[in-house]
């Protein structure tokens, strides 16, 4: 009994003698030095500091055996979570602080000063115009400059002015605002299409006698004419027909004008001969006769008529009747026409001549059987 006490308590002793030294070991901290390293920025407009200072990196170092530990620490200046806002940083935006045992304190301090200036930003307004969904005019920068990101908002008012061909749906002015947040600014104006604007055009031709002034066949003609759109040009082209009596010089052809604007009305001109026909009649020759419509001229000869009495009124005796005194109560008209050539008229007046002799005849007879 008196054994396994004594065992007992040396298997105590021996476990307490193994943990002493964990503990002593555990409760041991090394020396060490702190660190804190600041930012601030300067106005090189004032000398003003701007914002407050700040705390950029800070921590602890452990003595190394009997060496203190350095630490070289970069404080990047633009960083946007320690530059104030509004502002730039002139020259380096980064600097090293070289962080280091302090020989009569326990904490390395430093701080890094940067310069810095207004920052300033670019802004635009833009004007744009729509037919619908589709865009026509622009944008259009109508107001740009730079402004100091801290300055205040301001007013952009915007005058439409609708693009060629096209007419405002609203005249109004539109006001926008601009600030460092929305400083590139696009503003819309709806248009409708206009109808196109036109001029008129005409194409002419003209013949002139070759070797001469003379304009022939009553020209200038018009070809062709009609609208154009303003911008638009068209060829045309011309082909020649000579007028009557005429022909066109040798090796004519086709000429084509081009329609423009400012050469809207053309007139081409072609030059013709006069065409060879019959020859003129000689001014020397007898001038043909006229024939009076009424006057029938035949083609050949008529024979005169035979007149036929009737047997009763022939007379058994016929007396004898001078030739000056045969035709004493009648006139026979023996004038004939001045139409030029009297051979024609002969038949027609001995037809007459007839007439009356069997006129003359009949009229005795019944005088003399009074």
């Amino acid at each position: 009994m008196k054994t396994k006490r004594l065992l007992a308590f040396l298997l105590i002793a021996v476990l307490v003698i193994g943990v002493m030294p964990l503990t002593v070991a555990a409760s041991y901290n090394p020396p060490k030095y702190s660190y804190k390293i600041y930012v601030k920025y300067v106005n090189t407009d004032n000398n003003q500091q701007v914002g407050q200072t700040k705390l950029y990196d800070s921590g602890d170092l452990y003595k190394q055996g009997h060496k203190w530990p350095t630490k070289d620490v970069t404080v990047n200046g633009a960083d946007p979570e320690f530059l104030p806002f509004g502002y730039e940083i002139v020259g380096s935006t980064t600097q090293t602080a070289t962080v280091s045992k302090p020989s009569n304190k326990d904490t390395f301090e430093e701080t890094k000063t940067f310069k810095v200036k207004k920052a300033k930003y670019d802004y635009s307004v833009s004007v744009r115009y729509l037919n619908g969904t589709e865009v026509v005019g622009g944008p259009t920068v109508v107001k740009s400059g730079t402004k100091n990101i801290l300055d205040s908002a301001f007013d952009v008012w915007v005058t439409p002015t609708a693009p060629a061909g096209y007419d405002l749906v609203s005249s109004a002015n539109k006001k926008v605002t601009v600030s460092y947040q929305n400083a590139n600014i696009t503003v819309d104006f709806q248009v409708t299409e206009q109808a196109p604007e036109t001029y008129n055009y005409s194409v002419s031709v003209k013949y002139v006698l070759q070797g001469t002034d003379t304009v022939v066949g009553g020209g200038p003609t018009l070809v062709e004419s009609g609208p154009l759109n303003v911008g638009d040009t068209k060829e045309v082209t011309v082909v020649p027909t000579a007028p009557a009596g005429y022909d066109l010089v040798p090796d004519t052809e086709s000429e084509t004008v081009t329609i423009t604007e400012e050469d809207a009305h053309q007139t081409v001109t072609f030059f013709v001969t006069e065409e060879e026909g019959e020859p003129t009649p000689n001014p020397e020759s007898p001038t043909p006769l006229y024939i009076p419509p009424q006057v029938i001229v035949p083609t050949t000869p008529t024979p005169e008529p035979e007149i036929e009495l009737p047997e009763e009124e022939i007379p058994a005796e016929v007396p004898e009747i001078e030739e000056e005194e045969q035709f004493e109560d009648e006139e026979i008209p023996t004038d004939v026409p001045t139409t030029g050539d009297a051979s024609p008229v002969f038949p027609a007046i001995a037809l007459l001549a007839l007439a009356g002799a069997a006129f003359a005849l009949t009229f005795k007879k019944s005088r003399n059987n009074g």
